[in-house]
């Protein structure tokens, strides 16, 4: 009787543990995101580029002649399937912000996007100095995370 008593036992045991194993592995793939398990970011950006010239490399900071309309490309990757994403960059400190933004789209996990913008910057009358130093802000966002933002200096000069 007693072996009876403890064969029950430990097929009791195992019993439950099958189930809890089950219960863990449905609920990492199927009920939460990938990124809220990781604790990643949704995507990374790989590389800003303003006026032909990498943001990314640190060491170089480009320059633009107000009223100019100026090219920005922001180059990332995705590290989870995410919708409802939007890319927004802009200046801040004028009195009209400065800013262009993307519609709302897909990302795909392990795919690379490139989202293309253009600037126009202030008028002589909103600079306070000759050159000044601004930041360039890149802001990707998506509803349910957490949105990624990075500065990126600039210099803006007036035309001779």
């Amino acid at each position: 009787m007693k072996h009876k008593a403890i064969l029950v036992s430990i097929i009791a045991f195992f019993a439950i543990v099958l189930v809890l194993n089950t219960v863990i592995a449905t609920c990492d793939v199927a009920d939460v995101d990938e990124c809220d398990v990781c604790d990643v970011e949704f995507v990374g950006i790989d590389d800003v580029v303003a006026n032909d010239i990498s943001l990314k490399v640190g060491s170089r900071t480009p320059a633009g002649e107000v009223s100019d309309t100026i090219p920005v490309e922001v180059e990332f990757t995705a590290n989870c399937d995410v919708s409802d994403v939007r890319v927004k960059v802009y200046i801040e400190g004028y009195k009209d912000e400065i800013s262009d933004s993307t519609s709302r789209f897909r990302v795909v996990e392990g795919s690379s996007y490139i989202k293309r913008f253009s600037l126009e910057l202030p008028s002589n009358l909103d600079l306070d100095e000759d050159p000044e130093d601004l930041v360039l802000y890149v802001r990707v966002s998506s509803k349910g995370e957490d949105s990624i933002e990075e500065p990126y200096p600039i210099t803006m000069q007036r035309d001779l």
